[in-house]
This record gives structure tokens, C-alpha cells and sequence, in this order.
């Protein structure tokens, strides 16, 4: 089974794909600039492209697991995606995935300041990979 990971943030939003097994996740692009109605047609087309079978989404929670405003807002994007796209949205926790993603680049020695998009997409193929871990495990 083939899933595609999304960072979704206010500005940009990373996308990231498993292998066709669902075992590794790897970063695919980050997208930017789109109206809402044209991202979700976009992520679409992706899916399609891809043969996706399941959309990973990481919704931002508070550092006690709760949803806020964005939480809400990410969960109606998946929602319309989810008939866009007619595949399944699993909602996955995407909290710290961003300053991992940071702190891991910070010492591979890469400079962060103008990498947005390698950020973006790498925190939404660390958000895949953690789900498909925790699936594939034992």
C-alpha cells in the first residue's frame, strides 16, 4: 500500500511518499502559492500521479495533544481533500516534527535560513515515516 504524507502549514505545505510497500517514507516537493481550492486540486493530481492509496496527514496539536485553531483548520483541508482525492485521510500528530526536522539538518550541517521547502517536505516525510512505523512494527 502506497501512502503520501502532508505538512500542512499557513504558507507552505510538504509532501512526502512511501515506497509502494509502505514501509519508507521519502520528501517529494513542497508547494506553495496555491488557493486553497487549487492546493487540494493539486495534492489531488499528486495522488492520482502517484497511485496513492492513503493520505497521512499531520494535524498540529498543542504540547497536551489538543487540537487548536490550525488543528481545525488542517482537519477541514483533509476533510475536502478526502473527496478530492477519494482515498482515505488518516490524521497523524504531527507534533515537533519541525524542529526535529530542524535540529537533524542543524547537525548535518546544512544551513536552515533558506531551505523552507526542504524543511516542509522533510517534516511531512517524518510525519509519514512515523506512522508507517508504528503500523509496521512487530
Amino acid at each position: 500500500m502506497k501512502y503520501l504524507g502532508i505538512d500542512h502549514g499557513q504558507v507552505r505545505t510538504g509532501i512526502a511518499v512511501s515506497d509502494p510497500d509502505g514501509k519508507i517514507a521519502f520528501p517529494r516537493k513542497t508547494l506553495s502559492g496555491f488557493s486553497e481550492k487549487e492546493l487540494i486540486a493539486e495534492i489531488a493530481r499528486i495522488v492520482n500521479e502517484e497511485a496513492v492509496d492513503r493520505i497521512v496527514m499531520g494535524i498540529p496539536l498543542d504540547v497536551e495533544g489538543k487540537p487548536g485553531k490550525e488543528a481545525e483548520n488542517v482537519k477541514r483541508i483533509a476533510r475536502k481533500l478526502s473527496g478530492a482525492a477519494k482515498v482515505r485521510i488518516i490524521e497523524w500528530d504531527e507534533r515537533f516534527t519541525t524542529s526535529q526536522v530542524l535540529t537533524s539538518l542543524k547537525k548535518s550541517g546544512v544551513k536552515t535560513g533558506s531551505k523552507r521547502d526542504v524543511i516542509d517536505q522533510s517534516a511531512a516525510a517524518l510525519i509519514l515515516q512515523s506512522y508507517l512505523d508504528g503500523i509496521n512494527a512487530g
